[in-house]
């Protein structure tokens, strides 16, 4: 599913959002979700929202940890605590410089 929702007819209670002029169906139903453990051992539970969604927004903490998780095959630790007060600060900062510094456009 690629993290996006069900879409399509029969999905139940289902809302409509307009996207760039077009209607999108998203799906409000459970959807199940099973757990294997190393020891063979499953768990499915229901979930409406996966983390992260509008619904189920993930915290700041639990945001830079998946970003960290993310950056370590590219980055030094170092660089990655530099680009996250980067990020986190930019409303303070007087240009986007230190942000853009790490993208492929800055480095050019």
């Amino acid at each position: 599913m690629g993290g996006r929702p069900p879409t399509g007819e029969g999905c139940g209670a289902a809302s409509t959002r307009r996207t760039s002029g077009s209607a999108s169906r998203l799906c409000a139903r459970r959807l199940p979700v099973t757990l294997t453990f190393a020891d063979g051992g499953e768990e499915t539970a229901a979930v409406r929202y996966y983390r992260g969604h509008a619904h189920d927004p993930m915290s700041d903490h639990e945001l830079v940890g998946k970003f960290r998780d993310q950056a370590a095959s590219v980055l030094t630790d170092a660089d990655t605590e530099e680009l996250v007060k980067a990020i986190w600060t930019l409303d303070e900062a007087d240009t986007t410089a230190a942000l853009f510094a790490w993208t492929a456009i800055g480095a050019g």
